[in-house]
């Protein structure tokens, strides 16, 4: 009875660990090839985009335009972050070099604030344009669009300074 019991968990560990591995492999292909994919995807989606919305001489008198180029920026920049740490699994580790690792973590924050915020403020201006077409004019201009962007951007900048202090190199 007891070498009966002994079996069915060797049985059961030796398929967990067979489990396990599959899993590590399919993470670490998932890692190694997919990540790079799609943040060069991203680069050069965000990249083509971004041109388009500034040499477009119609595109670029409207607040949209300024949102969506700022999005465009805010994306591409993030993805650089995912980029360094996807470095991690080439042996090139970033996150081991004092003031680098400080960097790192606090434009991956501003970065992903500043997108999500972006896009709340687009959303708001949209939401203008749909409901209140008659003042969309004059309460949503490029000018207006900017001054927002740049609240938010110094906004965020302040507000994530603490993690250049308190983020160190274990």
């Amino acid at each position: 009875m007891i070498t009966f019991v002994m079996n069915i968990s060797t049985t059961y560990s030796q398929e967990s660990n067979a489990t396990s591995c599959r899993l590590e492999d399919t993470v670490r292909i998932l890692n190694q090839i997919a990540l790079p994919i799609l943040i060069c995807g991203g680069l050069l989606g965000n990249s083509i985009s971004f041109i388009v919305l500034i040499r477009t001489r119609a595109l670029q008198q409207l607040p949209s335009t300024v949102y969506l180029a700022f999005l465009n920026v805010m994306d591409s920049l993030f993805l650089l972050i995912l980029l360094t740490g996807w470095l991690g699994w080439l042996k090139i580790s970033l996150f081991h070099i004092k003031g680098i690792c400080q960097t790192i973590l606090y434009i991956s924050y501003v970065s992903s604030f500043l997108s999500a915020w972006g896009v709340v403020s687009f959303t708001v201006e949209r939401f203008i344009a749909v409901h209140y077409p008659l003042k969309h004019r004059f309460v949503c201009s490029r000018s207006r669009a900017i001054r927002t962007l740049l609240s938010l951007s110094i906004g965020a900048l302040v507000f994530y300074a603490y993690n250049l202090v308190i983020n160190g190199v274990v």
